[in-house]
């Protein structure tokens, strides 16, 4: 009888010296399962979130992100003067709002799309390095993932910056050996890169897995393809941002503040400035001493992190602990917004798993997965490595470690995978090792927290605004209440409800409640502004110029601080003063007419109207329909002996505020009495005051 052939092992490892192709690969059908599974999931997410007021008006970085993309799309400037973020996502959704009119909806949807696809790579990858039913896992647990769809749907810079960190390593594992994909690896982390610069840690794992695989033809051609594809994207946009800032700034700037906050012993490693008074202390110390430019700021944040560290390395040494602790936590930390906020107010989100499921599975995977590829596995978990120093070295938070899951998913699905199969094959030994690590890494998930990133009075306050934005006041005035329910120190809270009582006419309550809130918060320099304006207006002049003062120290580059502060100076008579204040309103406000015209106003009262002209026409430029703006520009050329000026720009604001508005009416006389017509200037006059008997400027312009 003939000896049945032995059935080749499909695990078996490939002989040495030769090339290693994949044996599993997944079918088509199981990577459209995923795509649409992830795609589903995220439009439920989307439509869960879309009556939610922060998510539909989104506030700070979102925020940001959308009006850079705005003015692309509408043919504006492609960088702004200080590119607080790289420019890779805001020119990704300037092109999808461009191509959709606008429509954020429909850019939500192609991240929708983008997130699919990454689900889709990753079990591809998975069953690429295990087999099939690992990639069917791995997939799926990142389909459903809370954290990665929040993250998918939302204005953000990680998406996308994930999307093309793990297509370089979906690259390396799935195309051919060879140049083109060293070239393709590494355009895409420097496309990462251009998205958000902490991408750039990623770009040393692709040369030196280029570089060591025995397969890989010609290793070092194709690692200096790769440095130089990475190169070509961060290069240019470094340089565009540095001409942008007038200074260096590498892609992004604000990376010195991370780095402070994340490695002083006393703010304990997370982003611990906050709106408010937390965030002007941190942010006005270096502008407070002169460092106007954002090189010199993050100079400075740099060096007093070395002064730090240097005097106390010990506490240093604690920080990096807790700062591991915090990476595998199950809380996803606070950086722009709690992701907990929008758990909460997500039918869908509060039911999928996060950081607690994916570290625990990650772990058992990393640790007792059997990979058909070591080279493969090595990537993937020098990946993790890499991400998460980037996190230990620099800040921790949900948004940087966010990368981490579509890797973590990877591995997650090789566990469930390996349990399945140890289970049929009755090995219970294995089986209970593997519940042990998963136990262990559930612990140490579950050991700690982060308490501030559930408490959601920040997120309620910036509802707040959200809704204030969309002319919703009454409701807007609910969500700062419930702000302050959980939190009666939001001082954010505080200042807006004050400012809604400044618009409905109320100065008594405006002035109480910025006086609370200066009271619980003395170090934010909108309460103290706002309860300066509020003192002005009820005649206690004292009392404003002190909370002026304030302001301008908690937040030096403030310019409508420094303009009141200048104008009270201006009042009291103490003119270099004013002449001080108002040029540093000037240089942190550049393109706000109110504070050229605070500037024109002092340089007219010190007797150079001349030099006040010239200001008053910067502010009429950069507010072209102010009818004040104007009239200063009117009244500053005449009596700079400029009436040709001074009569076009009374013409200006005639046309704005009327031929019958008291100023202009006044503007005018004094026009006729420069050109010599008396007669006429006093006729105007007359006119005037018969009209108006209080506007005492025309009284006194006719007394002899």
């Amino acid at each position: 009888m003939a000896k049945k052939r032995k059935r080749p092992d499909r695990r078996a490892p490939a002989a040495a010296g030769a090339p290693r192709k994949p044996v599993w690969t997944p079918r088509a059908s199981q990577l459209a399962v995923v795509f649409v599974a992830a795609v589903a999931a995220r439009l439920a997410v989307i439509s869960d979130l879309s009556e939610l007021p922060l998510f539909r008006t989104p506030q700070l970085d979102p925020h940001e992100f959308l009006n850079w993309a705005q003015s692309i799309a509408r043919g504006g400037a492609a960088w702004p003067e200080l590119p607080s973020h790289a420019p890779g996502y805001p020119w990704f959704l300037g092109a999808l709002l461009w191509a959709f009119g606008e429509s954020i909806g429909a850019a939500r949807f192609v991240q929708a799309l983008l997130g699919g696809l990454l689900c889709a790579m990753v079990a591809d990858a998975a069953a690429r390095i295990w087999n099939r039913r690992a990639g069917w896992c791995a997939g799926l647990l990142l389909a459903f993932c809370g954290p990665a769809i929040y993250v998918d749907v939302s204005l953000l810079a990680e998406g996308l910056m994930t999307l093309l960190l793990v297509s370089a390593l979906w690259s390396l594992l799935r195309l051919r050996a060879g140049p083109w994909t060293a070239f393709a690896a590494g355009a895409l982390v420097g496309a990462a890169a251009f998205t958000r610069a902490t991408a750039l840690v990623v770009l040393p794992l692709v040369l030196i897995y280029v570089a060591t695989v025995p397969a890989w033809p010609r290793k070092w051609a194709s690692s200096g393809l790769a440095l130089l594809a990475a190169a070509a994207f961060v290069i240019p946009g470094a340089a565009a941002a540095s001409r942008a800032a007038a200074c260096f700034v590498p892609l992004q700037a604000f990376s010195g503040l991370n780095l402070y906050m994340g490695n002083s012993p006393a703010l304990g490693g997370v982003p611990a400035g906050r709106i408010g008074g937390s965030w002007d202390r941190l942010f006005a110390e270096p502008v407070a001493l002169g460092f106007e430019d954002s090189r010199s700021q993050d100079r400075f944040f740099v060096r007093k992190t070395v002064a730090e560290v240097r005097s106390d390395p010990r506490s240093w040494l604690r920080v990096l602990g807790r700062k591991v602790l915090r990476l595998i936590q199950r809380d996803e930390i606070r950086e722009t917004h709690s992701y907990h906020f929008f758990e909460a107010n997500s039918r869908l989100l509060r039911r999928l798993p996060g950081f607690g499921l994916f570290f625990p599975l990650g772990l058992a995977g990393i640790l007792l997965g059997r990979p058909s590829d070591g080279h493969r596995r090595g990537l993937l978990i020098g990946y993790l490595l890499l991400i998460s120093a980037s996190c230990v070295l620099i800040i921790v938070s949900s948004r940087y470690r966010a990368p981490l899951y579509p890797v973590l998913a990877t591995f997650a699905g090789a566990a469930a995978d390996e349990a399945l199969r140890v289970a049929r094959e009755r090995r219970w030994k294995r089986l209970a090792l593997m519940a042990a690590v998963a136990a262990a890494g559930t612990a140490a998930s579950f050991a700690g927290g982060h308490s501030p990133s559930r408490n959601l009075a920040e997120e309620w306050a910036l509802t707040g605004s959200s809704l204030e934005l969309e002319g919703r006041e009454v409701e807007a005035l609910g969500a700062y209440e419930r702000a302050l329910a959980l939190d009666p120190a939001q001082s954010f809270a505080l200042d807006a409800m004050g400012r809604q009582s400044m618009r409905r006419g109320d100065w008594q309550a405006a002035e109480s409640v910025f006086t609370r809130a200066v009271q619980v918060d003395p170090e934010y320099h909108m309460s103290q502004y706002h309860l300066g304006y509020a003192l002005l207006r009820s005649g206690d002049s004292a009392g404003a110029r002190h909370h002026f003062e304030k302001a301008a120290a908690a937040a030096p580059d403030y310019a409508p601080a420094r303009e009141g502060f200048a104008a009270m100076l201006l009042d009291e008579g103490r003119l270099r003063s004013a002449v001080y204040e108002s040029y540093a309103a000037v240089a942190h406000g550049e393109q706000a007419p109110s504070a050229w015209m605070t500037l024109a106003r002092v340089q007219g009262a010190v007797g150079l109207p001349w030099r006040g002209v010239e200001f008053a026409r910067r502010a009429a430029q950069a507010g072209p329909e102010n009818p004040d703006a104007w009239l200063l520009l009117a009244m500053l050329s005449g009596e700079a002996g400029d009436t040709a000026a001074c009569r076009d720009a009374v013409e200006r604001a005639e046309a704005l505020a009327g031929r019958d508005s008291p100023p202009v009416a006044f503007q005018r006389a004094l026009l006729l009495r420069r050109e010599g017509r008396l007669v006429e200037s006093e006729d105007e006059l007359r006119r005037l005051l018969a009209a108006h008997p209080d506007f005492e400027p025309a009284r006194q312009a006719l007394q002899p």
